[in-house]
C-alpha cells in the first residue's frame, strides 16, 4: 500500500500534464508540421552516417568500446578521458557486430535513435511547460544544430 502512494505521490500535478492551450485551438498543421520534420531527419541522418567523413572523435570512442567488448576495464587497462557509461552501454553492439574495417558506419546507425531520444526528451519538456508549437519550435534548431545533425555523437 505504501509503494503505491509513492508512486501516485510521483506523478505531475494535472496542471503541469495539460498543455496550456486547449484542443480545440490547436490547428492540424501543429501534428503535420513536427512529422515531416521527424521524417526529413531521419533521411538526413541515415544519409550522413553513411557520406559524412569520419571523425577521430569516433574512433576514439569505438577504441574504447572495443576495449569494453574485448573484456578490457577503462582505467586500469587503458585510459579515456570520458566517463564510461556511453562506451559500455555500446560495447554489447560492438561484439554483436564483430571487429570489421567499416564498423563506423553500423555504430552511426545505432546512434541514430539516441539522437532522436534527445529531441523527444526536448519536445517532450516544450509540451508539458508550453504548447505543441511551442515544443516543435524549441526541438528545431536543437536538431539541426551543426554539432547534433553532422555528427554521431
Amino acid at each position: 500500500m505504501q509503494d503505491r502512494q509513492i508512486i501516485c505521490s510521483l506523478r505531475l500535478a494535472r496542471s503541469v500534464t495539460n498543455s496550456a492551450v486547449p484542443r480545440y485551438l490547436t490547428s492540424r498543421l501543429e501534428y503535420v508540421i513536427p512529422l515531416f520534420l521527424f521524417a526529413f531527419l531521419v533521411a538526413l541522418k541515415v544519409i550522413y552516417a553513411f557520406a559524412f567523413h569520419i571523425d577521430s572523435d569516433e574512433t576514439q570512442h569505438l577504441h574504447v568500446v572495443w576495449g569494453w567488448a574485448n573484456g578490457l576495464l577503462p582505467y586500469p587497462d587503458f585510459f579515456d578521458n570520458h566517463s564510461p557509461l556511453f562506451q559500455f552501454v555500446c560495447a554489447p553492439l560492438f561484439h554483436a557486430l564483430g571487429e570489421r574495417a567499416d564498423i563506423v558506419i553500423p555504430m552511426r546507425l545505432a546512434m541514430i535513435p539516441l539522437y532522436f531520444f534527445s529531441l523527444w526528451c526536448t519536445y517532450r519538456c516544450g509540451v508539458i511547460r508550453f504548447f505543441l508549437l511551442a515544443a516543435a519550435a524549441s526541438f528545431v534548431p536543437l536538431s539541426f544544430r551543426r554539432g547534433q545533425l553532422f555528427s554521431s555523437r
